[in-house]
């Protein structure tokens, strides 16, 4: 996703945070925090479900999928307002002592 420059205007840039691959010198990674200018409470909710299935007596497989949505910000006047909202799915193996 690329934000906007309206929504990068409405930001408090607070750092940024570059990671480099020691052997080819190369960014990896490069991170920028940011903090907004206009405070506020929401509505945040989710729902999901999943399954489980018994492959011996202490080892389970599960699976399962969760919506989760965090509200929409406006973060100043006239500005686009972001939608905070994902599904997740998931997979794992519980072991049962």
């Amino acid at each position: 996703v690329c934000p906007s420059k309206e929504l990068i205007d409405s930001l408090s840039k607070i750092t940024n945070i570059e990671i480099y691959d020691l052997k080819s010198m190369k960014k990896a990674v490069s991170v920028r925090l940011y903090e907004f200018k206009k405070t506020g409470s929401n509505f945040a909710w989710s729902a999901g479900g999943g399954v489980g299935f018994r492959l011996t007596r202490n080892l389970t497989a599960d699976a399962g999928i969760r919506y989760i949505d965090l509200g929409k910000v406006e973060l100043k006047e006239g500005a686009e307002e972001l939608s905070f909202d994902t599904v997740e799915t998931y997979a794992g193996l519980r072991f049962l002592f």
